[in-house]
């Protein structure tokens, strides 16, 4: 094999096991941490790859060309070496449950920062790898940064089918075995050094194999209920664990536990993520002891009605449908995202335990999103209910997601409620804090959707009723919609079955709200209004802005009293401080190196210019990654096919540039960037009209023209990175390495950048923002030398 050749293929293995950590990491993240976390993992990976490329620049004597194959085979080890260590170390990280709470307290913030270090150097690694390559082959950039694209396509894939088969930490090993695969192409003919190569490549396959069949390097209770772990498996988007005998009375009567004070609820926990809690009802077939059911707080809409059709979205260890099934219900059909819960727990490990109810008569089960089931379906239903589906838990697209997806938006709740028959209910149960912000933006979610319907007042036609945690600053809330206005024996109903129980009225028709943010939704004549003032953003969530639990307006950060008990806006909070520490981070490893070296030439337009692209690439990104959720139901599809896209036709692209130089290459850079700010601007308008159609056509389809309608833009995106290195490579080869970091920089910045954008103003906004900075890259391209 030709040097080229081998130095290519050598590019292509390290991306695909770069991109494999990666996605592994986001998902090992929400694990140990909380799904918010995930977020980082784009930002660490960036900052280690660029920091490589300072380095070189700063210290080219130690990276000269005629010592890259040993510096390259040192490199692949150190990745593998330290891919494995990661995987010991991260292991013994272990934060109590209250410790996960404070998201702000310091043994939270040590924690998590050791463990980003400790994730910080693999990447560091690789990068030092691929970027030594792109500096000396920097003639054949197009094939080396499209071999990469190509690769990191590939981890993409293999990410989805690795975490499948052996979780997250299966997947580390299967890096550090690609990473040691790796070295064996930097190896000179009759070099000592194979020996160490075949050793290491061995010793990560037996780690691999260790992993298969122990459960040692699983994670531990970080989360979790003290209770042992019975069973435990990952799929590609979660890591799902049982634990043992768990009392969940949360949404249960204070009352009826204190009349009850020998009540011994027979259950136990799924805990999705390490953290998020679907109890499991022990059940024997007798209806009579669990009669406990009957007295929580969300199952208002059961007591209210004897029978009905009803749809549960997001049924997990069953507790609704036993519920319902209970109160006399006996036409059920739940939707269960996870097809792990459903196959593997409900109906297989625990089937006995929970009474096979998931297989009962009249009990339907469907592995599908909620919303998008109920939008094929033509059935109507008599109640569909959403029971805490606010997961704390990330899911593939974890690291570029903060809600579960988009079921709590304008267009999603029209949806529900062109489901309903005509006296139909839809009860929706979540957590809040003590202030109710989310369920006044609840209420007025309500109120906007049944208004685009033409449906009538909300105040009539609405109840909510709370409950006050004792373990947790929040309260647990129970709002109930009626499409046809509570008649005055239910509004009767309501109000005894709140006080038989202890629960508290938050709000029932004709009576005035004794909370003050409640209070105002009802009494104010003005929408817009409203929406303009307080501390929090009460606006209704739609498609464009889909973040329904972030309610905080950004100034509202700076007021202490309206931080208290705000587990969900406080991790929005934790993700302002994970930018400002990347941009530090930022600044210390590649800015700060760089300016003191003595080295840096007076190039601002060089600057402005990789830091542009690097920056508009990467909210890009993001943002493409939580939009096409929406088209593809589920954001592990979208993940993979967007990640996907991205990667193979921008490496197409990449390779496209092979054989531009000079005058050429600028007058190719000016149209891509031109092209790019045009493609951008027409999806803007246009890619609702393509996708939202296709969205109840086959996953097949949809996963066609999702690549379809991605191919343009990706492909063009893969070509302004190379063909800048290549005019650099005519006026200063000596400062790419410094453009590569420079470039890896802002991509870390705006990472987290784009998830900020994204909450406070939108998909649209967000697009029009990357428009304007390859807009001004494009009147900067000329500038290059």
């Amino acid at each position: 094999m030709s040097d080229n050749k081998r130095i290519i293929l050598a590019v292509f293995v390290v991306s695909c096991a770069l991109l494999l950590l990666e996605i592994t990491l986001t998902r090992v993240f929400s694990v140990l941490f909380f799904y918010y976390t995930a977020f980082s993992v784009l930002s660490i990976a960036l900052l280690g790859i660029s920091s490589s490329g300072v380095f070189i620049y700063l210290f080219p004597g130690i990276f000269r060309k005629e010592k890259i194959n040993s510096r390259l085979y040192q490199f692949s080890i150190l990745f593998s070496i330290s891919s494995a260590a990661e995987l010991i170390i991260i292991k013994e990280i272990n934060l109590p449950l209250e410790i996960q709470f404070r998201f702000l307290s310091l043994p939270f913030i040590s924690g998590f920062f050791m463990t980003a270090l400790v994730s910080f150097l693999p990447f560091l690694f690789s990068g030092f790898a691929v970027s030594l390559i792109l500096t000396h082959y920097s003639k054949e950039i197009g094939k080396v940064y499209g071999s990469s694209f190509l690769g990191s396509g590939l981890g993409c894939i293999l990410s989805v089918v690795i975490l499948q088969i052996s979780g997250g930490s299966g997947s580390i090993t299967a890096v550090s075995l690609l990473s040691a695969a790796a070295s064996f192409l930097f190896l000179e003919k009759k070099n000592a050094r194979i020996i160490f190569s075949v050793l290491l490549f061995a010793g990560t396959l037996a780690l691999m194999i260790i992993n298969g069949t122990s459960s040692y390097f699983q994670p531990g209770s970080a989360k979790s209920v003290d209770n042992p772990v019975e069973f435990r498996k990952w799929n590609s988007f979660s890591y799902v664990a049982v634990a043992g005998k768990y009392q969940w009375d949360r949404g249960l009567s204070p009352l009826y536990l204190k009349e009850n004070p020998d009540l011994h609820l027979d259950q136990k926990v799924i805990l999705i993520d390490n953290f998020a809690y679907a109890p499991i009802v022990g059940f024997n077939g007798d209806y009579s002891k669990v009669r406990y059911l009957m007295a929580e707080v969300n199952s208002l809409p059961y007591n209210l009605k004897a029978d009905g059709r009803a749809a549960i979205i997001g049924p997990g260890g069953g507790r609704d449908v036993l519920s319902a099934l209970t109160a006399g219900w006996r036409d059920i059909t739940g939707i269960e995202i996870n097809p792990l819960i459903v196959n593997d727990v409900m109906q297989d490990k625990y089937i006995g335990y929970s009474g096979g109810i998931y297989k009962l008569p009249g009990v339907n089960i469907f592995v599908d999103e909620g919303r998008s089931f109920l939008r094929r379906n033509g059935g109507k239903y008599d109640l569909i209910m959403a029971n805490s589906v606010e997961t704390w838990a990330a899911t593939a697209s974890g690291a570029m997601s903060l809600t579960e997806n988009y079921l709590y938006t304008r267009e999603a709740f029209k949806e529900y409620l062109s489901r309903l028959t005509d006296n139909g209910m839809i009860n929706v149960a979540l957590w809040d804090s003590r202030n109710l912000s989310r369920t006044a933006r609840m209420i007025l979610l309500f109120s906007a959707s049944s208004g685009d319907l033409g449906i009538g007042d909300t105040a009539s036609r609405i109840a909510v009723l709370g409950l006050r945690s004792k373990s947790l600053d929040e309260d647990f809330v129970n709002v109930l919609y009626k499409k046809f206005p509570f008649s005055g024996r239910e509004k009767a109903f309501i109000s005894g079955f709140a006080k038989k129980y202890g629960f508290y009225e938050i709000y029932l028709p004709g009576k005035s709200s004794n909370f003050p943010l409640i209070k105002k939704v009802f009494s104010s004549g003005n929408a817009a209004e409203l929406y303009k003032g307080g501390d929090f953003n009460l606006e209704p969530p739609t498609d464009n802005k889909p973040y329904f639990f972030f309610t905080f307006k950004p100034l509202a950060f700076f007021n202490s009293d309206v931080l208290k008990g705000e587990s969900y806006n406080t991790a929005y909070f934790f993700l302002f401080l994970i930018l400002a520490a990347m941009t530090v981070f930022a600044a210390v490893f590649i800015f700060l190196p760089l300016a003191f070296s003595g080295k840096v030439k007076n190039t601002p337009y060089n600057l402005l210019f990789f830091s542009l692209i690097g920056l508009a690439y990467m909210i890009l990104e993001v943002a493409l990654l939580q939009k096409f959720s929406l088209y593809l139901v589920h954001p592990v599809y979208s993940f993979v096919i967007v990640l996907f896209s991205m990667m193979v036709f921008g490496g197409l692209g990449s390779f496209l540039t092979q054989k531009e130089t000079g005058r050429s290459a600028l007058s190719r850079l000016r149209r891509i960037l031109f092209l790019a700010v045009l493609i951008i601007g027409t999806m803007i308008f246009v890619m609702d009209y393509i996708m939202k159609p296709l969205m109840d056509s086959s996953f097949v389809l949809r996963a066609f023209a999702s690549i379809f309608v991605l191919m343009p833009l990706t492909m063009a995106l893969g070509m302004p990175l190379p063909l800048g290195i290549k005019i650099l490579r005519e006026h200063s080869e000596g400062s790419i390495p410094w453009m590569w970091g420079i470039n890896g920089a802002f991509s870390v910045i705006g990472t987290l950048l784009a998830v900020m954008l994204l909450i406070n103003f939108g998909f649209t906004a967000v697009f029009a923002v990357c428009i304007g900075l390859y807009f001004i890259a494009l009147l900067t391209a000329g500038k290059l030398k």
